[in-house]
């Protein structure tokens, strides 16, 4: 009995980025998101959308500031990912 290496998945790449002129969050992924969630470093949920199984999902930031974690669900798995928004 040993550790079955052969069932690790792959979370396809996802590409991350604040665009400060609309101020948005802008989350691109290899695989169909399914829903995008931002919390607070201390856990408080800030903004949540569904992806609708597409490949880019955008999120209006709405004066946010500092770290937050995005939770990224997609078909193939799910990421988290510390961001700085300025």
């Amino acid at each position: 009995e040993g550790v079955e290496t052969d069932k690790i998945e792959k979370i396809p790449a996802i590409e991350i980025w604040v665009n400060t002129v609309t101020n948005t969050l802008i989350i691109e992924g290899e695989a169909e998101i399914q829903s995008i969630r931002l919390y607070s470093i201390s856990g408080q949920l800030l903004a949540q959308k569904t992806g609708n199984n597409q490949s880019v999902v955008t999120i209006d930031l709405n004066a946010m500031s500092g770290f937050v974690i995005v939770r990224a669900e997609t078909s193939s798995g799910v990421l988290n990912r510390k961001v700085l928004i300025q």
